[in-house]
C-alpha cells in the first residue's frame, strides 16, 4: 500500500483522473471553481520582470480535485502512537507513525519491514484508492501505483507505508 505524498489539494488533468477512474475503485472527481483577486489583471505585455503566476481565465487543460470515497479504520497491529481519543465519537488523534518510508528533499528513509499502517482486506470493500479513517493521507494499492508508473503519469511520489491483511 503506497501514500500519494502531495500537497493539500490534488489537481489532476481531467483526461488521467477519468482513466483512472474507469480502471479502479474509491475514487471520483471533483470540478475546480478558480477565483482571482479582483485588483489583479492580466498585463498587457510580459516581461522578465512580471511575476511568474498563472492568470485567469485558465487556459490549460482541464484540471479536477480527485475524492478519495473509501474510508478504512486502521488495523490494531497498526504501529501508530495516539495523541488522544474522544471517548463520545472516537475521533482519533495520531501523534507519530512508526516505520512508513519518509522522503524529503535530501534524503528517502525506506519503510521499516513489519512496521506501518495496517488494514483488513473486508474493510477496504474492493477499492483501489482509499483514506484511513480519522487521517488525511491518500492512500492506494500496488495496481494503482504500476499503473500510474506503467502509463508515464507525471508529478507523483509514492511512499510505502503498510500492507494489506488478508481476512
Amino acid at each position: 500500500m503506497f501514500w500519494l505524498k502531495d500537497p493539500a489539494v490534488i489537481c489532476i488533468r481531467e483526461t488521467v483522473l477519468d482513466d483512472l477512474i474507469k480502471r479502479f475503485r474509491g475514487i471520483d472527481k471533483r470540478q475546480i471553481n478558480y477565483y482571482d483577486h479582483p485588483g489583479l489583471y492580466r498585463p498587457k505585455r510580459v516581461t522578465k520582470r512580471t511575476r511568474q503566476r498563472v492568470w485567469l481565465p485558465y487556459d490549460g487543460p482541464t484540471l479536477c480535485e480527485p475524492v478519495f470515497s473509501a474510508v478504512a479504520p486502521l488495523h490494531p497491529s497498526s504501529s501508530v502512537e495516539i495523541a488522544r481519543q474522544c471517548g463520545v465519537c472516537g475521533n482519533t488523534v495520531y501523534k507519530n507513525f512508526q516505520g512508513i518510508e519518509v522522503s524529503d528533499s535530501r534524503e528517502r528513509k525506506p519503510r521499516v519491514p513489519g512496521k506501518g499502517l495496517f488494514f483488513k482486506n473486508c474493510d477496504l470493500n474492493g477499492s483501489d484508492f482509499f483514506r484511513p479513517k480519522y487521517m488525511g493521507f491518500r492512500l492506494c494499492t500496488r495496481p494503482v501505483k504500476d499503473y500510474i508508473e506503467e502509463k508515464g503519469y507525471t508529478n507523483v511520489q509514492f511512499l510505502e507505508v503498510g500492507d494489506i491483511l488478508p481476512d
